[in-house]
C-alpha cells in the first residue's frame, strides 16, 4: 500500500498563510495462497482543500473521495464510492489568550449516504450525515 499527505504554502507573510493540501492511500492485497483478495481492505482515497492559518483566523476545507470497494474478498458486497466535504472556521479574539478559542465545524456538509466498507454490518448503518458543531476550545 501507499499513503501520502502533504500542505504545499501558497502566500503567506506574519499576518497569515494560506496552504493547499493533499492527500490519498491506497491498499492491494491478495492471499497468498491465490484463493482471492484479502477481506476488509478499504478502497483508495483520495482528498484536497485550502486552509488558511493566522494568529487570529483559521479556516479550512476538505474534500475526500472515498473510491467503491468493488474488489471484494468472498462473502463481502460492494460498498459505493462518496464524495465527503468539511470545513471548520476558528477566531481567537483574545490576543492575549492565544488558547481561547470560538470554532464551527461542520462535516458530511453535502449529506450523503456514506457506508464504511470495510464494517461488518455497513449493508445496515450509514455512517452520521451532516453535522455542524459550535466549539469553545481552552488549551493551557
Amino acid at each position: 500500500g501507499v499513503e501520502g499527505k502533504t500542505t504545499v504554502p501558497l502566500l503567506g507573510d506574519e499576518s497569515g498563510k494560506l496552504e493547499a493540501l493533499a492527500l490519498g492511500d491506497y491498499v492491494r492485497a491478495k492471499l497468498g495462497d491465490g484463493a482471492g483478495n484479502v477481506p476488509r481492505i478499504p478502497p483508495y482515497h483520495i482528498g484536497g482543500g485550502l486552509q488558511w492559518r493566522s494568529p487570529m483566523w483559521d479556516a479550512r476545507v476538505l474534500a475526500k473521495y472515498s473510491g467503491s470497494h468493488d474488489d471484494t474478498a468472498n462473502f463481502e458486497t460492494i460498498t459505493a464510492g462518496f464524495l465527503n466535504l468539511d470545513a471548520d472556521v476558528a477566531i481567537r479574539p483574545v490576543a492575549t489568550m492565544p488558547g481561547f478559542e470560538l470554532a464551527i465545524a461542520g462535516t458530511n456538509l453535502l449529506n450523503r449516504d456514506e457506508r464504511n466498507s470495510v464494517a461488518f454490518n455497513k449493508d445496515v448503518v450509514l455512517l452520521p450525515g451532516r453535522d455542524v458543531r459550535a466549539l469553545f476550545r481552552m488549551k493551557f
